[in-house]
């Protein structure tokens, strides 16, 4: 049965697609699902990324203050992996990374919800790491105040969910110009848009991840540069303002 509805679903988006002026999608891996399983004219498919929710701008904030109150060592980068954890967002290999890099003055924060949460608890209590934080979601104050303290951000994608997800915390993060440490396939959208605004480290398995972090805790100021370089790419290419923008033109057009 399961199939038989999958079969039927896939048969009444195809003539959805088929029979529509245009259809936006989220990125070119979206753009190319539908070329390959739909058979969709690329000329009436349109890439319109999503802006951050919420969407910030750059503020200073008392990293210190910030740090101790959530027990984290004021030395310490502090790396923030904030949103859901589910299948597509992998956690266990930034684990691995955690592990590894227990002697590393980094501290991992895990902020959000999601049915990997109780998992990562557990695993992290049988590891012992020390380096590793939880937090539930947080009201929008403390969230702000923890994504302004952090170095980098961490986004994750299962190998695979190129084609189906691009993750809009990316977005989010560089509103607030920060850098992003990305752990996903290198033909992703997320991971192209860094590699052209220079604004984070991307790798497509925990060993690269380890070196990324390595990196940025030996040469923490050039995570300066990548933050402003972040924020600088968002505003040109993906605030809500400029979405907006695209979408008017795209109904100009029909």
């Amino acid at each position: 049965m399961p199939g038989f509805i999958f079969n039927c679903w896939n048969v009444v988006t195809s003539w959805i697609i088929d029979n529509s002026a245009r259809t936006v999608v989220l990125g070119h891996g979206m753009k190319q699902n539908l070329i390959d399983t739909k058979n969709s004219d690329p000329d009436k498919v349109d890439i319109i990324p999503i802006w951050a929710r919420p969407e910030f701008t750059p503020r200073d904030t008392n990293k210190i203050k910030v740090k101790e109150k959530f027990g984290i060592k004021s030395d310490n980068l502090l790396i923030l992996f904030a949103g859901n954890i589910g299948i597509m967002q992998p956690v266990s290999p930034v684990i691995k990374a955690a592990e590894n890099l227990k002697d590393k003055d980094a501290t991992f924060l895990f902020l959000g919800g999601g049915v990997g949460m109780k998992s990562l608890s557990d695993t992290i209590v049988e590891k012992g790491l020390s380096n590793v934080k939880i937090l539930p979601y947080q009201p929008m104050d403390d969230f702000i105040n923890l994504l302004s303290a952090s170095d980098a951000c961490l986004v994750t994608l299962a190998d695979g969910m190129e084609k189906l997800s691009v993750p809009s915390r990316a977005m989010t993060f560089m509103s607030a110009g920060k850098p992003i440490l990305a752990m996903m396939n290198l033909k992703s959208d997320i991971a192209i848009l860094i590699k052209d605004g220079n604004c984070g480290l991307v790798s497509d398995c925990f060993e690269g991840l380890i070196k990324n972090i390595e990196n940025i805790v030996e040469n923490p100021n050039q995570l300066v540069k990548m933050g402003k370089n972040a924020r600088e790419k968002y505003e040109r290419d993906y605030s809500k303002a400029k979405i907006i923008s695209e979408f008017d033109a795209l109904f100009s057009k029909i």
